[in-house]
């Protein structure tokens, strides 16, 4: 999944945030095919419902006046990421029917992250042209203790159910962070597109909860 991220920062400087971020979220609709071909999941039409709300409902969100501006030959940068956490959700589905163990999982995953970030920084010239803020490093420190958690409890949730059915609740998120944006930071103004775009995320994560 590193190479995932990467591609997703990449996205976000080359093409936007919110054109980058509306085309990984298309990344249940691709987990959930990869889990009728390898995992033997049932296609359920729910579940594929569900997938398809939550996709659109995060294309709404990250509508700016009405459209997304996408420069055509880099839209590859985030539908290769899409595929990448796809592929990266089925092998730690994979992972845990051997081994059912979430922390032990999350352990696994953020490890081989790490080394994936050393080889890649050394491909890059080292260490040397890291920069940090230090204005910013208890923020980052906080985010890496909140993503640690989020870790555990996906791999708990994959390794506990349908990985069609988990993803697409996972990917919900996009949700919470224009909730906390607009109460929180206050950097968000709430429009029409970020409402009904809402309501497709909650929708799709009910088809998918309840009927799943």
């Amino acid at each position: 999944s590193f190479i995932a991220r990467l591609l997703t920062m990449m996205s976000y400087k080359r093409i936007g945030v919110s054109a980058a971020s509306a085309l990984i979220g298309t990344s249940p609709v691709v987990t959930t095919l990869l889990a009728v071909l390898f995992l033997n999941e049932s296609l359920l039409l729910p579940v594929v419902l569900g997938a398809l709300l939550v996709v659109g409902g995060i294309v709404l969100i990250n509508m700016k006046d009405g459209h997304l501006s996408l420069d055509w030959k880099l839209v590859y940068l985030p539908l290769v990421a899409s595929v990448l956490y796809a592929v990266s959700n089925v092998l730690r589905k994979m992972g845990t029917n051997l081994l059912p163990h979430a922390v032990l999982g999350a352990q696994v995953s953020t490890f081989s992250g790490l080394i994936a970030c050393t080889v890649y920084l050394a491909a890059k010239g080292g260490f040397k042209n890291l920069q940090l803020n230090k204005q910013n490093i208890q923020w980052l420190a906080g985010s890496g203790i909140v993503n640690a958690f989020a870790w555990i409890t996906i791999t708990m949730a994959i390794s506990l159910g349908r990985v069609s059915v988990a993803t697409s609740i996972i990917y919900s998120y996009p949700l919470f962070s224009v909730l906390l944006s607009r109460f929180i930071i206050r950097d968000e103004a709430v429009n029409r597109y970020m409402v009904i775009g809402s309501t497709l995320i909650v929708l799709g994560v009910v088809f998918v909860s309840l009927l799943g």
